[in-house]
Formats: C-alpha cells, sequence, structure tokens
C-alpha cells in the first residue's frame, strides 16, 4: 500500500504526520529528516519518507492552497490509471495556521530565510501536535481498515 499525505507543505505538518505514523517523532523536530527543506518542497513531487513493519509506503505532498483540488485530482487519477487502486490511500493533514507555514516558506528566499522559515514553522507546529497528532492516528485507522478490507476481498475471492 502507498500513502500520499497532501496538505499546504510537504515538508512541514505533514513530514511531522508520517513521521508520527512511522513512530520515529520524538516531539522534537530537529529529528525529521528533511523538516522545512523548501527547495525539495518546490519540485512538486511526493517525497518518500518512509515504510512501516507492514510494508506500506508513506509520501508527503505539498499541494498549496489546493489541497481539495489535488486530492481529488490524485484521487481520479488512480482510478483511471490503476487497477490496483485500492492500495493507494490519497489523504490529508490540516492544521491551524497553515497561512504561517506558506509564509514561512516564502521566506526561505531572502538572507536568513531558511532560519526565519525554520523558526516560524517551530512556533507553529509545537501548538499543532496534538491536532497532528490525531490526524496522523485517523490515517492509521484508515491504513488499518484498507488492510482488513483487502483481506476480506482476497477470503471471498472477489479480490
Amino acid at each position: 500500500m502507498k500513502v500520499l499525505i497532501l496538505g499546504t507543505s510537504g515538508v512541514h505538518h505533514t513530514l511531522v504526520a508520517a513521521n508520527m505514523i512511522l513512530s520515529r517523532f520524538q516531539d522534537d523536530f530537529t529529528g525529521i529528516d528533511r523538516y522545512c527543506d523548501v527547495q525539495l518542497d518546490r519540485r512538486g513531487f511526493p517525497i518518500y519518507v518512509g515504510s512501516d513493519e507492514e510494508g506500506r509506503h508513506i509520501y508527503t505532498l505539498g499541494a498549496g492552497k489546493e489541497i481539495e483540488t489535488a486530492r481529488k485530482a490524485l484521487e481520479g487519477l488512480f482510478e483511471v490509471f490503476s487497477d490496483e487502486s485500492r492500495y493507494f490511500l490519497i489523504t490529508e493533514v490540516r492544521i491551524k495556521g497553515e497561512i504561517w507555514i506558506r509564509l514561512a516558506s516564502a521566506l526561505a528566499r531572502v538572507p536568513l530565510g531558511n532560519w526565519l522559515n525554520r523558526l516560524i514553522s517551530d512556533l507553529v507546529l509545537k501548538r499543532q501536535i496534538p491536532l497532528i497528532r490525531a490526524q496522523a492516528e485517523k490515517i492509521q485507522q484508515q491504513m488499518e481498515d484498507l488492510m482488513r478490507m483487502d483481506y476480506r476481498r482476497l477470503r471471498m475471492g472477489t479480490g
């Protein structure tokens, strides 16, 4: 199974949520590989974060303000182009203060911008950890539900 977590950024709150799902987050952003890497986010490609013990691959993707549009488009593409669309989960992580994350990302282009990006992002996301954790747990439940549905399909001979 592949899981794609969408957000305004692929290297801020979505990356924190992905690391929570992978049991890598220890309430400290410094241990998160590629955290606040705005140049990576600007490339526009899904960012592979890692795999869990079940072999499920977790990715993040920044979609700017158009998260809902991106989610619908990606879901539609997976339905059209993949016979195995049930092995994909496209979801999103939203936080209060996303505008501050977008501002922090934009500041990364100016001198001292990376430092400002990190400072603002840390301040915003520290307050959002409970919300991000709740969404990460919901995604984990969705992953489990999809795996159970697939297992039932296989047992009934319909998969």
